[in-house]
């Protein structure tokens, strides 16, 4: 025998010896399941490195083919059990990577059993005696190459594949070590080993083949990585066992000062017997020491275990369970808490309840609940008073953006109901400032169109060749600056409400469109043919006497009278005097509470300034005066600013809207004489010698025209 089938008898002996050692400690150590594969793996290195030694001295084709099928068996045996050590070492979870090898390389044995020539040759030609460098004598067989080969060279792919993963994810997961080990050895022996038995068989190179030196070298690593490991482990359980034993005196340490805890403690195993407590738990029970007895012991019922039991839970579910519960023996009330103890593999093997006396805290809970229904009863009562009374504050007449009760306005108001539930056009007519957009607002809010859109649109103040694209939108490229489609307002309001403030001001050429939109509710975008139609209703809006607008010429009779299908009159503010209070009192806490003031007086002196003025720009302009004095006033009383007194608040004398009566008239002069001698009636510079008139008199005319002065 030559040195190289030496060296084969060598390593299959040693491989044969490393797999025995590895069945050992798997059978001692069953859970080793990287060993069973190791050791099977180990004895088809063993048997491919023997049937090696027997295929180099075969003298007849048939001997060395029964050989060489028999080391490819052998090598298949290898490769299958690589494939699952990989998996088992690594803790990889392809699964159905490693089946799909599995079959490829059984397959692959499978052929080579049942193929006369196995899976590398289809057929040998002839056997070759080689001569080795060192002079030994070895038979070498050439053939045709077996096409069903690929199986498995593909096979042998995706194992490197698999190996390569394998080891990544060892070293992602902090193994280091144990995945250079097994990846650079499989790549380092096998992988050469591999690739110079294909180039071999190929004819590429010549023998011998070095595949048994491969995995003598993998399963030397492997082996002594395996064994320091082993070392390590050994180590480890020394030291465990000493923990252990620390552990144990610790845990009688624990036991004693849990005994001492107000808190009842129990140790409950999987058959619901109770195998520990404390003695917290012992004085809360009325009855016999439970160790020993099942946990039905904690409840009044003994024989079955209470309703939503959480030891049950912990060990059915194994997660902290929680509980309160009252005992109805002692009718004390417990919080229970059941905590799973786990193993390594994660079953649960106890669960330790913790009982705790949460008698006081729950009775306060209970009274602090039953006080917090009676608060919500209270709350739910005052809150509908509240609506209530807000209600019949903000309102008595429905319309809340709508301020005052005064006989002319409700008129208006009565009149906003009658129209608002039809579709016919309303003509809202009205100084400056008096309110048509709110009444427009309020007709729409009352229609069967308040859910869809109201759209305004201020006709005077839009340039009058912008007027018709506004209203009807326009085409791309209609004229200048067209640069895209856009919609008009009727397009916006389809199946709402279009406000059209101030309508005496359209241009006689967009009346006519007008019309007919009234008409037919037919329209053209500017720049367009096609027509469109337009569910809207029509609201108009304006300052003045439309009927003189149309003698002059200025407004279409034909569109005047489409529009004054039912006109309304928003009566000035002159003319409901008794509003301006309602009016002040809501405009200041408004503005108040946006400027961040408080406003909480309002002295009866200036409330009498406010109401005898004419307000020519109506209810807008008392707005504006209100805000300039909230802003002014240094304190919580509403005080005018000197300049709003002279310009702005004095009453007009020249109103040539409305005439006056005498009393009217004298109230209006006493209060400015007053004013001016700052409430002062009698002696020098007061207001009788003013007016010529005995002290005594000027205060019984006083008491008729109700002011109030001051003498000094």
């Amino acid at each position: 025998m030559g040195p190289l089938i030496i060296a084969d008898i060598i390593i299959g002996s040693v491989c044969l010896t490393v797999a025995l050692l590895h069945f050992v400690v798997f059978f001692r150590r069953q859970d080793l399941k990287a060993n069973l594969f190791f050791a099977i793996m180990s004895m088809g290195a063993a048997g491919s490195a023997l049937s090696e030694a027997w295929m180099y001295r075969a003298t007849t084709v048939e001997a060395f083919s029964t050989a060489f099928k028999v080391q490819t068996t052998f090598q298949g045996l290898m490769w299958i059990s690589l494939i699952w050590f990989i998996m088992v070492y690594t803790g990889m979870t392809r699964r159905l990577l490693a089946i799909a090898l599995t079959a490829a390389y059984t397959l692959a044995v499978i052929i080579n059993i049942i193929s006369p020539f196995g899976i590398i040759y289809s057929k040998i030609t002839a056997l070759h005696s080689v001569s080795l460098p060192w002079g030994e004598h070895i038979t070498y067989a050439t053939g045709t190459a077996n096409p069903l080969r690929f199986i498995a060279d593909i096979a042998w792919l995706f194992l490197l594949y698999l190996t390569i993963e394998s080891c990544v994810r060892l070293y992602r997961h902090g193994q280091k070590r144990r995945a250079i080990i097994l990846c650079s050895s499989i790549l380092l022996f096998l992988g050469l080993a591999y690739l110079h038995a294909t180039m071999m068989d190929l004819g590429i190179v010549g023998p011998p083949g070095i595949i048994s030196f491969g995995f003598i070298g993998l399963i030397l690593v492997m082996s002594t990585s395996f064994v320091e490991e082993l070392v390590r482990a050994s180590v480890l359980s020394r030291e465990v066992k000493a923990k252990e034993q620390t552990l144990r005196d610790e845990r009688e340490r624990t036991e004693i000062i849990l005994s001492a805890l107000n808190t009842g403690l129990a140790l409950i195993n999987p058959d619901m017997t109770v195998v520990w407590v404390n003695e917290t738990i012992r004085s809360m029970l009325p009855w016999d020491d439970p160790v020993g007895k099942k946990c039905y012991a904690f409840s009044e019922n003994r024989t079955e275990p209470c309703e939503g039991c959480g030891a049950i839970q912990a060990f059915t579910e194994g997660h902290v369970h929680e509980t309160e519960r009252l005992n109805s023996v002692n009718g004390r009330w417990l919080h229970i808490v059941s905590l799973p103890i786990k193993d390594e593999t994660g079953r649960v093997v106890n669960v330790l309840e913790s009982t705790t006396d949460i008698t006081e805290r729950k009775q306060a809970e209970i009274a602090r609940d039953g006080a917090m229904k009676e608060l919500e009863v209270l709350k739910s009562r005052l809150e509908e008073e509240n609506i209530y009374l807000r209600e019949e504050i903000q309102s008595s007449h429905g319309f809340t953006e709508i301020i005052g009760e005064s006989n002319v306005l409700l008129y208006v108001l009565s009149k906003v109901k009658q129209v608002a539930d039809t579709d016919a056009t309303v003509l809202v007519h009205g100084e400056t400032g008096v309110g048509k957009e709110l009444i427009s607002r309020a007709i729409h809010r009352f229609s069967n169109r308040s859910e869809k859109s109201f759209i305004k649109v201020n006709c005077s103040a839009l340039p009058s060749n912008l007027v018709e694209s506004e209203l009807f939108g326009h085409e791309e490229g209609a004229f200048t600056g067209a640069t895209r489609l856009r919609k008009g307002r009727f397009e916006l309001a389809d199946g709402g409400s279009l406000f059209m403030d101030e309508v005496s001001e359209l241009p006689p050429e967009v009346q006519a469109k007008l019309l007919r939109v009234l008409q037919d509710g037919e329209f053209e975008r500017v720049g367009s043919s096609h027509t469109l139609k337009s569910n809207v209703r029509v609201i108009a809006a304006t300052n003045r006497k439309l009927s003189e607008e149309v003698a002059a010429g200025r407004f279409r009779a034909d569109l005047f009278y489409r529009l004054n299908v039912y006109p309304i009159t928003v009566p000035p503010l002159r003319n409901r005097r008794g509003d301006i209070p309602l009016l002040v009192q809501h405009f200041v806490s408004e503005i108040a509470a946006r400027v961040g003031k408080t406003i909480d007086q309002i002295s009866p002196h200036v409330m009498e300034q406010l109401t005898t003025y004419d307000w020519p720009g109506n209810v807008r302009e008392l707005k504006n005066v209100l805000e300039r004095s909230v802003i002014t006033s240094q304190d919580t009383v509403l005080r005018l600013p000197q300049a709003i007194q002279d310009d702005a608040v004095q009453p007009s004398s020249d109103s040539t809207d409305s005439w006056e009566s005498l009393d009217e008239v004298q109230r209006r002069y006493v209060l400015k004489v007053l004013q001016k001698t700052k409430g002062q009636i009698e002696g020098p510079g007061g207001a009788a010698e003013i007016l010529q008139l005995k002290p005594s008199t000027l205060r019984s005319r006083l008491q008729k025209l109700g002011i109030r002065g001051k003498n000094r």
